[in-house]
């Protein structure tokens, strides 16, 4: 390994290393959260609370997944009452799916828990490194929000059509 390519096989395992306790930490945030929910399961309850109400097709879309698997997993979601089902006031034969309040709740929930456990893990630090934590993040969100900004360009499937 030489050079820059070098240089970013070694950040990309150190930023592989470091995300492990963050990843850690999101799986125990949702075990604490009360009913048993998949990380698929609760990206779609996120998707849906922050989106929607969407389409079976336009949920699906935006999971990246094929549209019967994301009826099975709404059909989990529904059985536990974290999302709701009502037509869709544009189209007969469609439905639209929303959080539930119960899964607004739940949502709620993981997030006070990865917030308390980051907070904890922020206040080890001295405020010269919880100033570096905030600067490379801001770096890294920033080039992320750049890249799938990008990716959703380019993606025409439910961009309005003029």
């Amino acid at each position: 390994m030489t050079g820059e390519s070098g240089e970013l096989d070694i950040l990309t395992a150190e930023v592989l290393e470091a995300s492990r306790p963050l990843l850690a930490l999101a799986v125990r945030s949702m075990a604490a959260s009360g009913p048993q929910i998949t990380a698929a399961q609760f990206r779609a309850l996120l998707i849906l609370a922050r989106r929607g109400p969407l389409s079976l097709k336009e949920l699906a879309h935006r999971l990246g997944l094929q549209s019967p698997t994301v009826s099975r997993l709404c059909s989990r979601l529904l059985a536990k009452g974290l999302i709701d089902r009502r037509p869709s006031p544009t189209s007969r034969r469609s439905v639209e799916l929303s959080a539930s309040a119960a899964g607004q709740a739940i949502i709620d929930s993981v997030f006070e828990e990865r917030r308390i456990a980051l907070r904890e893990i922020l206040a080890s630090l001295s405020p010269a490194d919880r100033a570096g934590v905030r600067d490379a993040l801001a770096v890294f969100a920033r080039a992320a929000r750049a890249i799938r900004r990008q990716a959703l360009e380019t993606d025409t499937e439910f961009q309005p059509t003029a």
